[in-house]
């Protein structure tokens, strides 16, 4: 079935299009260099490329050996900059936030081809496009920006296909190769929403088409494929692994969500009251967890939060509390079997997210990155609610109060400091001019400094990130070579981890008359110490 788009709704969605690329260009334009720190670990591969190619892409040619194994954006990046004859540093930080934008056309062609009304798709594009998470990961130069459009591109065929016949997912072969080259992550939250989405369509009589078995290969060839690439390429370089036990433990935590599913006629019948239980009780977990975060620290290398991180957070609690009563809409919308899919989605990827939280000794890293997955379908949830309210007025102010939080915490998310604040993903031109020197004066010596440092050096100089943590808490000695302090640690602390560790002003103030640190650098903001 073709759904033919009126001119109104086309208007409003290159509109969204349009606000979210500017939103994620906006802190390179008022900072004059790339932005967060993940940027800055491309550059060094993307101009190795240009200067060697034809190369082979491995870490012994002169390339990290990370980075290097899903080289979709760095090849994307050479070949576009060889087009156009722009250098890469002067490139990538407008044309990686654009292409990251476009996810959200895929999105809104997703959500049309499951059933969504035009209204309620637009809906979800403009959350999805003025979602914090989402926005920090996609206005710097990411794998993860470059391999979201790829992602929910693979989304799209596979409901196309399994709708409207098997040449719409015999595309999905061109896509898997290009996500697999991208992303470890992506590709592996592709591979498993994939799969709930035709377990999802084989539950139902009503959604069970004869394209589904086509679909069953191809879902089982990109399992086969992302499983061999991880094996037998890049399996030393992936940031996670998982052993037979934690394998059985993830099976365990998903079992725990999609039992009562299963097993519970009443709920096949009605997977919209299954979702709605569960993310209720997902809910007071997530406000018992933010209450606890006031005071502890829930999981090893996560911050505390204050009062006013909770209050920042409010938006998005608002888009969750309006999921709850987003489940029967989409129900009519998208039917049993497109309803079972979505409580999968946010339920299977819950269970992983708990997993990490519950099950290992932390990794608040790919919580984060895969917590903006988990929070795509709520989003799709709650954009299909807001039209049901009683009035119209209502369900609109609730709509516009939810995205106008989200836009005003976009700043602090970017820019300013605190725990959930991202001003350590932030570079200014006194960091790059540093870095410059350092790398100038500094060959033979050994640097010390926080992990915005370290990336900013990266492939070119090795950064003791731990190595100066003693001192400036005011325990031992400096430690031997350069010291790089800035203005941002007396803000956020010394970024050692996931985010700051506060430092005691007078061991900051009581530096300048250590007798055994040198000044050797001034910039006004950033300050490099020789012992």
């Amino acid at each position: 079935m073709n759904v033919v788009e009126r001119p109104r709704n086309v208007a409003i969605l290159l509109f969204i299009l349009v606000m979210a690329f500017i939103l994620r260009l906006s802190p390179y334009l008022v900072s004059g260099v790339p932005y967060h720190t993940d940027s800055w670990t491309m550059f060094p591969i993307v101009d190795t490329l240009l200067e060697r190619t034809p190369v082979p892409l491995r870490p012994e040619m002169g390339f990290d050996n990370y980075n290097i194994y899903w080289p979709g954006l760095p090849l994307f990046a050479v070949l576009l900059s060889n087009v156009v004859g722009i250098k890469p540093i002067s490139l990538l930080p407008v044309v990686s936030p654009l292409v990251s934008s476009f996810s959200i056309l895929v999105l809104y062609a997703f959500l049309r081809r499951m059933g969504s009304s035009s209204s309620c798709s637009l809906a979800a594009s403009l959350l999805f496009g003025l979602a914090g998470g989402e926005t920090v990961l996609t206005a710097g130069i990411t794998k993860e920006g470059y391999a979201l459009p790829l992602f929910l591109l693979v989304l799209f065929l596979l409901a196309r296909g399994m709708r409207d016949g098997a040449k719409f997912s015999l595309l999905v072969l061109a896509v898997i190769p290009s996500l697999i080259l991208s992303h470890h992550l992506t590709s592996v939250a592709a591979l498993v929403l994939s799969a709930y989405l035709l377990l999802s369509h084989l539950l139902y009589p009503e959604t069970r088409g004869s394209s589904l078995l086509l679909s069953a290969f191809i879902i089982l060839a990109f399992a086969l494929s992302l499983l061999a690439y991880f094996s037998f390429h890049a399996q030393r370089a992936l940031p996670f692994r998982l052993s037979e036990t934690d394998v059985i433990s993830l099976m365990a935590y998903q079992i725990v969500l999609f039992l009562p599913f299963v097993l519970s006629p009443s709920l096949l019948r009605s997977p919209s009251l299954w979702v709605r239980r569960w993310i209720k009780l997902s809910l007071a977990l997530t406000f018992g967890l933010i209450l606890a975060a006031l005071k502890l620290q829930i999981m090893v290398g996560a911050p505390t939060i204050s009062i006013i991180d909770l209050l920042l957070l409010s938006p998005y609690l608002g888009a969750a509390l309006l999921a709850v009563f987003g489940a029967e809409p989409l129900e009519k919308a998208w039917g049993r079997g497109g309803m079972a899919f979505i409580g999968m989605w946010i339920f299977g990827l819950l269970a992983v997210e708990l997993y990490i939280i519950f099950g290992t000794p932390g990794l608040p890293s790919n919580a984060y990155r895969l917590g903006n997955f988990l929070f795509m379908g709520v989003l799709i949830l709650a954009s299909s609610r807001w039209l049901n309210f009683r009035s119209s007025f209502a369900g609109t102010l609730f709509l516009v109060l939810i995205a106008g939080g989200m836009a005003f915490t976009l700043p602090y998310t970017s820019f300013l400091s605190g725990p959930l604040g991202g001003s350590q993903r932030v570079y200014s031109v006194h960091d790059v001019v540093q870095a410059r020197w350092i790398v100038q004066r500094s060959q033979g010596v050994k640097v010390h400094g926080d992990i915005r440092l370290s990336y900013l050096l990266y492939n070119r100089m090795n950064v003791s990130v731990h190595g100066p943590l003693r001192f400036l808490m005011g325990e031992g000695k400096p430690p031997e070579g350069c010291i790089v302090l800035t203005d941002l640690m007396k803000e956020v602390g010394y970024i050692a981890y996931t985010q700051g560790i506060a430092l005691d002003p007078l061991v900051l103030s009581s530096i300048y008359s250590n007798e055994r640190l040198s000044l050797v650098y001034s910039s006004g903001r950033n300050l490099i110490f020789f012992v």
